[in-house]
């Protein structure tokens, strides 16, 4: 879309069925990611006549979590198969990582903005736990039990902390102390999922 005309640029149909998430890289390499119901992850973009650039397939289910990395070299991926990928956009099709230590859905994914390689990933409902990656090399740095499923993740650019939104069944805001995952808040009052 053109936001100062209001009018629509392009359309691309790239997917056989929804698409659940976006994410852009528009600030390293124009490249906009699409994924959804398909399993299928799309690299966009949307510059030249045939937008698809590349695509991943590797998701047993369907894609609710989608992330670029600050720099757009790396995409996280989350589905309903309780698996994280993390994707080398550069590189072949097949993910760099594959972190299945999640029981349930993985959508909430925030790359650290002040540490490279840091990634936060959150469980729904049957989880329940944020965990942090080491991206670099692939391994587990923690995983704090929430108590309530996890819907979004998001750092602070100005401080050494991390905002969560949950759903069943607190329904519940926090904000958490990074390294040492201690909470700074929680506010309560949401009665339902906070997206």
């Amino acid at each position: 879309w053109d936001s100062n005309k209001g009018m629509k640029v392009k359309e691309v149909q790239s997917h056989d069925s929804r698409i659940n998430c976006i994410s852009s890289s528009f600030s390293s390499s124009n490249l906009l990611a699409t994924a959804g119901k398909d399993k299928k992850i799309n690299l966009n973009d949307f510059r030249i006549r045939n937008p698809v650039v590349n695509s991943f397939f590797g998701h047993t289910q369907e894609i609710c979590g989608l992330k670029f990395s600050n720099d757009g070299n790396e995409l996280a991926s989350g589905a309903n198969d309780n698996v994280l990928k993390i994707w080398d956009i550069h590189s072949t099709h097949t993910p760099k990582w594959y972190l299945p230590d999640h029981l349930a859905a993985v959508k909430a994914i925030s790359w650290c903005p002040w540490q490279k390689g840091l990634l936060a990933s959150g469980g729904g409902s049957d989880d329940k736990t944020i965990k942090t990656w080491n991206t670099n090399t692939g391994t587990l740095i923690q995983s704090v039990d929430t108590g309530s499923q996890v819907c979004c993740l998001n750092w602070s650019t100005t401080s050494k902390e991390l905002i969560s939104s949950h759903g069943y069944t607190e329904n519940q805001i926090t904000v958490w102390k990074y390294p040492n995952m201690s909470k700074v808040i929680e506010l309560k009052g949401h009665t339902d999922r906070v997206l």
